[in-house]
């Protein structure tokens, strides 16, 4: 854990510019102001957009506002200088032929992102596409060998990174939104509207020599959380957690994602971090989903990733 002593406009510059580094803690992080809007949604359907399919070339030119996003852009993804390496062409249904991700800017309707299949049908991803960076990935997370659409969108505030998931799969010619245990709302529209925000249940205990006892008991995993304390200057990192007399189960907000291998497989994994304290400490917990058995379970958590 590491204690925030001020701010590093370097590195809140070079985030800014274009998100590319994962795992690095929200604190860095400075306030914008971002687009969010909500609209009703329409799942598979037939391309309405004009695609200008062939033109793919050469990448865009934009009007980034003062942070270097492009909120207002609309147009595929893949020729964008700062959605492109998150967002590349991809064969997203299987047939051979590379697919691309579309972005419809709507200055009353609000933002909506695209799947836009070669064959001339579309996904909605998200009809309320508010974050500033998007990622969306074709991989196989079920098992099963055919790949699924994971897309993730991320912003950032003084309250920290936050981002929603939302991972499709292909059933006949329909692409389905799964559902994930770990998700607050069982509002099925809202949660294709706006995507998943997902959170791991944990229980923080004081112990005895000064340290945190740290319980999912989901998983059974437990380990103990070393606070620092500086008995010269008084700082104690102890001060910045969240923990209650009664102890009590809490749920920590996914902030970030990464999609991981699985040991012996083609299947991957989706690992998350979840971050305890307040601003001022660090102390990120790693924790890993994997579907088996037509159910999401975590199989993995613990202090480094």
């Amino acid at each position: 854990m590491t204690k925030r002593n001020g701010t590093d406009m370097e590195l809140m510059n070079m985030i800014a510019s274009k998100f590319k580094n994962k795992y690095i803690p929200w604190f860095f992080f400075v306030e914008i102001v971002f687009l969010i809007t909500m609209v009703g949604c329409t799942g598979n359907s037939e391309s309405t957009i004009n695609r200008n399919w062939d033109d793919t070339e050469e990448m865009v030119a934009y009007e980034a506002d003062g942070a270097g996003f492009d909120l207002t852009y609309t147009g595929y993804l893949d020729i964008h200088p700062v959605y492109a390496e998150e967002n590349p062409r991809q064969d997203f249904d299987g047939d051979g032929q590379l697919d691309r991700v579309y972005k419809q800017y709507d200055e009353e309707d609000g933002t909506s992102l695209y799947v836009h299949f070669y064959n001339g049908k579309e996904l909605l991803l998200t009809s309320s596409a508010w974050g500033v960076w998007f990622h969306t990935t074709s991989c196989d997370v079920t098992g099963d060998g055919v790949n699924e659409i994971v897309f993730c969108q991320e912003s950032m505030s003084t309250g920290g990174l936050y981002m929603t998931l939302s991972i499709f799969q292909q059933i006949k010619d329909e692409w389905v939104q799964m559902e994930i245990p770990f998700c607050h709302s069982d509002d099925a529209e809202k949660n294709l509207t706006d995507g998943m925000e997902l959170y791991l249940p944990l229980m923080l205990t004081k112990a005895d020599d000064h340290q945190i006892i740290l319980n999912q008991p989901d998983t059974g995993f437990e380990t103990t959380i070393y606070p620092d304390y500086d008995e010269e200057t008084g700082w104690d990192e102890m001060e910045h957690f969240n923990i209650s007399d009664e102890p009590a189960l809490e749920d920590y907000r996914a902030s970030e994602y990464s999609i991981v291998d699985i040991a012996g497989s083609n299947q991957k994994a989706i690992q998350m971090v979840s971050y305890l304290g307040d601003k001022w400490v660090v102390a990120p917990v790693f924790w890993t989903i994997v579907y088996q058995d037509y159910s999401w379970t975590i199989s993995k958590i613990g202090l480094s990733g």
